[in-house]
């Protein structure tokens, strides 16, 4: 007796193939299969007529051994999982690059509209300073004529008061002179108004 399992390792074919063999010459094999448990076994008729079937029916399969080919898929599939894991990491750190970025570039561009704002506001403010300075020099101008317009009146004021006091000290040398002569008049030359 022997597995179906065991049956296709020395054959060199797959379980699945053994049992479609078995399913496709179930009448020729009834009673020389026994199953016990989740195991099928093949009698010595079942393996010499499965064998001869083959004969029949050559099919060459290149197998190697299933467990042997099933760890090396566990390790390649190993090896792409880190694969994965690690591209998915540079991925995910592209991804978080690229937020970044464009976090970034969005502020770039709202510099040139804050700066132009600041700009207006800037430009604002000096059209008011420049308003303010022309007023300042519209008042400094007003007051400056009205200051050389008094100065003209002052100065023609102190021309006035010179000449009057030209005229006074020409009065006063006058009346002086006159009272010298009153004063050295005598009586009688005042009696009669000499």
């Amino acid at each position: 007796m022997i597995t179906v399992k065991e049956f296709a390792k020395k054959q060199h074919r797959t379980v699945q193939a053994v049992y479609q063999s078995i399913d496709r010459y179930k009448i020729q094999l009834d009673g020389h299969i026994q199953k016990i448990g989740r195991t099928s076994y093949l009698d010595d008729d079942a393996v010499a007529f499965l064998e001869s079937k083959r004969e029949q029916n050559p099919v060459v399969i290149y197998q190697q051994d299933k467990d042997e080919e099933l760890e090396q898929l566990r390790k390649n599939a190993d090896v792409m999982k880190a694969k994965i894991a690690e591209l998915q990491e540079k991925i995910n750190k592209g991804q978080e690059n690229y937020i970044a970025l464009q976090a970034e570039n969005a502020e770039l561009r709202a510099l040139p509209a804050e700066t132009e704002k600041k700009l207006a506001v800037a430009e604002v403010e000096l059209k008011n300073a420049n308003e303010k300075i022309d007023e300042k020099d519209q008042k400094i101008a007003e007051q400056k004529g009205e200051i050389e317009e008094k100065a003209a009146q002052l100065k023609t004021a102190q021309e006035d008061a010179e000449r009057q006091k030209q005229d006074y000290q020409k009065e006063i040398d006058r009346l002086t002179e006159e009272l010298r002569k009153e004063t050295s008049k005598t009586w009688w030359q005042k009696l009669w108004h000499k």
